[in-house]
């Protein structure tokens, strides 16, 4: 009975970073398949639309990050692992702002792809519930 008390607990003290997971995932996703759809279409329209959708998965990231910080504080590796991850993803998303002129809206697009897929593995994988 201890045994399940504990597991249990553990569930519960756990169960903020699980919800962080599904949330992030659910939104990496989405965005992945924005740009997905995009690539194969090269449309000015459809990049606008994505340019806001990166721009806003950013401040949702943004405003998961205390909350994942907090939960990892207590281990300083995967901390500053999730750190460069993060800032990877922020470069990327933040490229979308202001684009820089000489860089194409494909070559942003896969930049995006490539970090969020990133980003989802390493949320997916080394956060543990």
């Amino acid at each position: 009975m201890k045994t399940f008390l504990k597991f249990y607990e553990g569930m519960i003290a756990n169960s903020n970073l699980f919800k962080i997971k599904q949330n992030i995932g659910a939104e990496i996703n989405a965005a992945r398949e924005k740009i997905e759809n995009s690539l194969a279409q090269t449309a000015d329209y459809e990049y606008e639309v994505i340019r806001e959708d990166m721009l806003r998965l950013k401040k949702n990231l943004d405003d998961y990050h205390g909350e994942i910080t907090n939960e990892i504080s207590g281990n300083k590796e995967l901390l500053q692992a999730y750190l460069v991850v993060k800032g990877g993803v922020d470069s990327a998303l933040e490229a979308f702002r202001d684009p820089p002129s000489d860089v194409p809206q494909t070559q942003l697009l896969q930049n995006a792809a490539n970090v969020l897929d990133q980003f989802y593995t390493f949320i997916q994988s080394q956060l543990s519930v």
